[in-house]
This record gives structure tokens, C-alpha cells and sequence, in this order.
């Protein structure tokens, strides 16, 4: 009845100037895993372009402001062992300037490929970090990107296997608010994404150059953005065609580099400034 609503009106907590407060905002959540492989079987792709990280979070951060979502960053490299550089970190809270050597540390090429185990952990982890936050902010206003690049040869992993990967990705995927995107090198990455139970929409191979990292982070970047904005994260032809491309090598001794869009030149570090 009418007085039944009024009542209801008259119960609502006022401020102290008598006014009603202002109905809550939706939040809206990314949560974003980023595995990156820096096995010695991938060496040649790194010399050159796994700084495309940086250029990633600053065209995040762009994307949090532009789209007023939150996005937060799981960063993890591995080779025989897995690191996690970032974890749960709102990219807004990422630094404007990484030091070259910071870089560096996170992704020069080393040993061996821990693929498996580092997937199913980090899979795992990915959805507990979902769950979380569907509890906390509701399915509605939470969704994920969980996403790969290596040339997924496994040679280390003894905790875990590809079908049990495979059953939880799959899982994953079976989620619309939830997205997995793998990229590899010196293969299909459609087949060797299959075997992990990923769409093949979202595999796309990659060149196994040291040229190869940079139109790679370029598309994951945008296709990170395209989830978090609500569209189909999945790769595009355009995409698909830059990442075919043969890349010309450098000249032998030529110094490792960090990739970023605004200055190709830059040596020591990378400004992450808007």
C-alpha cells in the first residue's frame, strides 16, 4: 500500500542535513593472471620484447579509468620454478617507472619449463581469488582473464598433469564471466592450447623471434582490455595476422631491450606515466 511505502521511505538512514545518502555504486572487478614463460628454450623471443609488461599495466590503468573498473594484476613468470611478481595488485597502484634492471629480474631467460604445475597452481589460485570476490561484489560485477604465453614444452612438472590442467581450465572456461588465452611459440597454438581444454579463439601463435614478444603483448594487452571493458576478449584476425609475420632478427650482440610503445629507443628503465 501507499503508507506501507512511505514508511519504508521514512526508515531509510538520512545525513545529518535530513537528505537521503546516495544509492551505492556497482563495483566492477577484473581479476587478471598474466604467466609468463622465461625458459632458455624461449631465450631468443625475451631478448627483446618481455618488457611489453610495462606498456601492459600502463594501457591497463588507462582502461581502469576509462571503463571505471578495477583491475587487478597477477603477474607470474616461470622456467623450473615459478615466481609470482604480483599478486592481487589494483593495477592503479602499479609504479609510473620500473627500472630496467627491476624488468630484468622478472623476466630474463633461465632454465627449464615448469608448465603443468605452474598452470594448475596458478589456475587454482585464480579462482579462489574469483570466488572471493563474487562473495564479496556479486557475480554480476566480477569476471577474469587468466593468460599465457610460453612455446609449451614441458620438461620439469611431476605434481600435476596435462588432462588434470585440462579439467580445470575447462572448468574455467565454462564460466562466461571468465576468460583463458594462451599464446605460444615454435608451435600451433591452437593444438597445443587444446590439449589444456582452451577455445580456440583464444589461442594464437606467436613468433619465436626476439621481435615476436612485441606485437604479442601488444594483443594480449588489447584483448585484456576488450574483457575488461565487457566485449570478447577472444584474439582478432588482425591480431592474428601481426603475430604471423616473420620478424627480422637482430644482428648478433645486439643489447637486450625493453619494448615499449612510446619510446623504442629507451635503455635503462620504462615510464609507465599516462
Amino acid at each position: 500500500s501507499q503508507n506501507t511505502k512511505l514508511a519504508c521511505l521514512n526508515s531509510v538512514k538520512r545525513t545529518k542535513d535530513g537528505k537521503r545518502p546516495p544509492t551505492p555504486v556497482e563495483k566492477k572487478i577484473v581479476d587478471v593472471t598474466k604467466l609468463v614463460d622465461r625458459s632458455g628454450s624461449v631465450a631468443i623471443m625475451s631478448s627483446t620484447g618481455y618488457g611489453g609488461m610495462p606498456q601492459f599495466i600502463k594501457d591497463q590503468k588507462k582502461t581502469s579509468k576509462d571503463e571505471n573498473v578495477e583491475i587487478r594484476i597477477t603477474f607470474t613468470t616461470f622456467d623450473g620454478a615459478a615466481t609470482t611478481w604480483y599478486e592481487d595488485k589494483d593495477v592503479n597502484t602499479f609504479p609510473d617507472f620500473i627500472a630496467a634492471d627491476v624488468m630484468h629480474q622478472m623476466v630474463c631467460p633461465r632454465g627449464a619449463t615448469l608448465l603443468v604445475d605452474t598452470l594448475m597452481d596458478a589456475a587454482v589460485a585464480s579462482s579462489r581469488r574469483y570466488n572471493a570476490l563474487v562473495d564479496k561484489y556479486g557475480e554480476d560485477n566480477v569476471s577474469s582473464i587468466f593468460f599465457v604465453w610460453t612455446d609449451g614444452d614441458d620438461n620439469q612438472s611431476h605434481r600435476w598433469t596435462t588432462p588434470d590442467v585440462n579439467r580445470v581450465l575447462a572448468e574455467i572456461q565454462e564460466n562466461p564471466k571468465r576468460t583463458v588465452l594462451w599464446t605460444a611459440a615454435n608451435q600451433d597454438a591452437m593444438k597445443s592450447g587444446a590439449k589444456f581444454g582452451i577455445a580456440a579463439a583464444n589461442c594464437m601463435t606467436t613468433q619465436a623471434t626476439p621481435l615476436g614478444a612485441a606485437p604479442m603483448y601488444r594483443a594480449c594487452s588489447a584483448a585484456v582490455t576488450r574483457g575488461c571493458s565487457g566485449g570478447n576478449a577472444a584474439f582478432t584476425p588482425q591480431e592474428r595476422a601481426a603475430n604471423s609475420r616473420a620478424a627480422t632478427m637482430p644482428a648478433a650482440g645486439t643489447p637486450c631491450l625493453l619494448y615499449t610503445s612510446d619510446a623504442a629507443d629507451e635503455r635503462s628503465s620504462v615510464d609507465l606515466g599516462g
